[in-house]
């Protein structure tokens, strides 16, 4: 495995444990009692999962045929 497709590796888990831990603390501050909290939470998850999945094709592509 080349260098580059590790770090891409490591930083799509990196992206992936974001949106989980954003995932999480979603989950336990719900709108009713902490909208804004449950606004930045939701952020956090949607940006974690897109660049889980933007390095994880980044990953895929430079992988050799």
């Amino acid at each position: 495995m080349r260098r580059r497709e590790k770090v891409m590796s490591v930083l799509a888990i990196l992206g992936a444990f974001l949106g989980g831990v954003g995932l999480i603390l979603l989950s336990i501050f719900d709108t009713k009692r902490h909208p804004k909290l449950h606004r930045v939470f939701l952020l956090i998850f949607v940006v974690g999962t897109a660049l889980s999945a933007i390095f994880t094709v980044a990953e895929v592509s430079l992988s050799p045929d």
